[in-house]
């Protein structure tokens, strides 16, 4: 067994982060797709989105600026804690 070099440890972490980020990348994807009733359904009455949907979808359209990214921390079972937004 050898030991690997620092730029082999390195090319691990950034596969890791990569295949991370893919997968985070994924679940915003599908957390957005959830809720695009709530945007469909202001457009088809002529009104606007409400301020906490509003506030929810931008915070996940930013989760690639969160400080955690790519390593976010998701919710524990009860949807409390973790680095997602939550819901409205």
């Amino acid at each position: 067994v050898t030991d690997m070099t620092s730029d082999e440890q390195a090319a691990v972490v950034t596969a890791a982060n990569a295949a991370a980020a893919t997968r985070n990348r994924a679940e915003r994807d599908k957390r957005l797709g959830q809720c695009d009733w709530v945007v469909t359904k202001a457009l088809e009455s002529g009104t606007t989105v409400a301020s906490d949907w509003v506030t929810y979808r931008t915070a996940l359209r930013d989760i690639t600026s969160h400080s955690n990214w790519p390593n976010l921390v998701y919710p524990d079972m009860d949807g409390s804690g973790g680095d997602w937004p939550t819901s409205p």
